[in-house]
């Protein structure tokens, strides 16, 4: 397999690409983000907030209110969700608490800011892959396009080719 220009990636090897793990086992390319998700430090979100550790459930998703409001961890929720919705982007069951924890962002709380480290601990533990399948006849070629759209530079997609 061909990253771009960056290298080839033969039958047992692995590499990342924008926090993505490509893994070639068996003649078939897959990715993941669990490297990605075992480098946050999620207990350091969790004893920042204090609490228990205890599910999401409706009651810990309520609207925040707000006495509940706290300005000084804005960056933390912010970084937090960040993270969430990066590390969710491959785990389309768990991208519904990213998009439901996103919409408290503007309004910080440690409730909420437990709620996205109980996710990502959870999030964390999933081993799941997903495997790329070539639709062409004429070679095995998967054309992966990068969003840049959300950095202040720059407005264009960038396109990458992975070749297998």
């Amino acid at each position: 397999m061909k990253i771009g220009k960056v290298g080839v990636l033969r039958e047992g090897g692995s590499d990342r690409f924008t926090g993505i793990d490509i893994q070639m086992e068996r003649g078939r390319l897959y990715l993941s983000q669990m490297k990605y998700l075992q480098e946050v430090d999620i207990d350091r979100i969790l004893e920042m907030v204090g609490g228990s550790r205890t599910a999401v459930d409706e009651h810990a998703m309520r609207e925040v209110e707000t006495e509940e409001i706290d300005p000084s961890i804005q960056d933390e929720v912010g970084a937090a969700n960040g993270i969430l919705g990066w590390g969710t982007k491959l785990l389309w069951k768990n991208c519904v608490f990213y998009h439901e924890l996103q919409q408290h962002v503007r309004n910080p709380c440690r409730r909420m800011l437990r709620n996205v480290g109980l996710v990502l601990e959870k999030v964390k533990k999933e081993k799941q892959r997903i495997e790329l399948r070539p639709l062409g006849e004429k070679g095995r070629k998967v054309h992966v396009y990068i969003d840049c759209g959300r950095k202040k530079k720059t407005k264009m997609v960038r396109k990458g080719v992975v070749a297998f």
